[in-house]
């Protein structure tokens, strides 16, 4: 894994590659790991009359040639990027599952919407949650895994904000807690159902203390440039099950592309609500455009009236973080994941949009160098991680 330096504060990116690896990368955790794994080996090879310390010559085998492979691939690389297994210091100092004292009862609590996607479930994110538990074991938390729209992912974007809108406000009313900051997760089509949802009268009073806001794999423009597999597929689903969402999400529900619902959508306020934007992105995902869950003019956009509403609509989602008033900072993530198979879900791109639910190793790396940051509450995430990414590449360099 390798990541670069802090990024800007709107536009910026932090580009994430993820080398799916069937071992352990040498770490101050693993080098521990290792060794009582050595210990262990030469025990039971002792015991069976071979040489003692085989294992443990095995095991430093093994890390000489992680150390050598590392170094080759180092040349390939941007000068800034680093390994993450040459961070010496772990980002969570807390140990797992552990506290010192009992915890004391909470008033103000941070509370996190995760919003799954197209005919997902209320536990899609449920990894995602549990590494930032982790990471964040003395942060209030209070995670709400929304299940309005479960079934229900085919209806329209508004009855899914209205519908997202009201469980939020029923869930909060009825777990009697009192929020200081409230934070949205979604993946997907779940994106567009909360930026919707920002827009609902129920949300109005909770729009003031709104913080972080991640997204995954987000199509906030639309399926328009989708590849043409993928946009035949969807073409067919659509005529087949009569869904309302992904006519929308097509931005042909209205014969104006100025008229459809995610244009309407645009104008209305939406990312300059929260003090952090984070949007992941895949190139491998052909289900939500990369151009689309960046928020980017796609290339493939022409002159026609389609391709200036593109514009018009990027114009719109992103101009007000420009204000001299706004307070949002807004970062890019692109994930790029090493597949070990060549199978139908890579060919047509759908591995890569699950992969940001599925891959345990893509949610943790993420969670633990960067995005646990943006759910602490009192602290400046910015500054933290620019400070931290430059001790390591110093490290790196001595």
């Amino acid at each position: 894994v390798a990541l670069p330096s802090a990024a800007g504060r709107v536009g910026g990116d932090l580009e994430c590659h993820v080398l799916h690896a069937p071992y352990l990368p040498p770490s101050p955790t693993s080098t521990v790991a290792l060794s009582t794994a050595g210990n262990m080996i030469d025990n039971w090879f002792n015991r069976r009359g071979h040489p003692q310390g085989s294992a443990r010559a095995t095991v430093h085998s093994v890390r000489r040639s992680i150390g050598s492979a590392r170094e080759r691939l180092r040349p390939f690389l941007p000068k800034r990027w680093m390994f993450l297994s040459e961070v010496s210091k772990m980002t969570v100092s807390a140990p797992y599952f552990t506290r010192a004292n009992a915890p004391s009862p909470i008033t103000d609590v941070h509370l996190v919407v995760c919003v799954h996607g197209l005919e997902g479930h209320s536990d899609d994110l449920s990894a995602l949650r549990n590494f930032l538990q982790v990471a964040l074991p003395d942060q209030p938390l209070v995670f709400l895994m929304a299940h309005c729209i479960e079934d229900r992912t085919f209806a329209s974007f508004q009855s899914m904000g209205k519908w997202l809108a009201e469980e939020v406000l029923s869930f909060i009313m009825s777990s009697d807690i009192t929020c200081s900051h409230m934070s949205f997760v979604g993946h997907s089509l779940g994106n567009i159902a909360i930026r919707s949802a920002l827009s609902m009268p129920a949300m109005q009073g909770y729009l003031d203390i709104l913080h972080t806001y991640l997204s995954l794999a987000g199509p906030h423009l639309g399926t328009v440039y989708a590849g043409s597999l993928v946009g035949t597929g969807m073409w067919l689903i659509q005529k087949y099950t009569k869904s309302v969402s992904l006519l929308e999400l097509s931005m042909r529900d209205n014969s104006d592309p100025r008229k459809t619902i995610l244009y309407e959508l645009s104008l209305k306020p939406g990312l300059a609500l929260f003090r952090h934007v984070l949007l992941v992105s895949c190139h491998q995902d052909q289900y939500v455009p990369f151009h689309s869950a960046r928020i980017e003019v796609s290339p493939l956009a022409g002159n026609d009236d389609m391709g200036g509403a593109q514009q018009e609509m990027v114009h719109n989602i992103l101009f007000p973080l420009l204000a001299d008033t706004c307070q949002t900072e807004l970062r890019v993530f692109n994930v790029v994941h090493q597949f070990q198979n060549t199978d139908v879900d890579v060919l047509v791109g759908r591995a890569g949009h699950v992969a940001l639910l599925d891959s345990e190793l893509c949610l943790e790396m993420m969670v633990q160098t960067s995005l646990f940051r943006f759910f602490q509450t009192g602290s400046k995430p910015s500054e933290e991680l620019s400070h931290s990414l430059a001790a390591a590449s110093a490290g790196q360099q001595q």
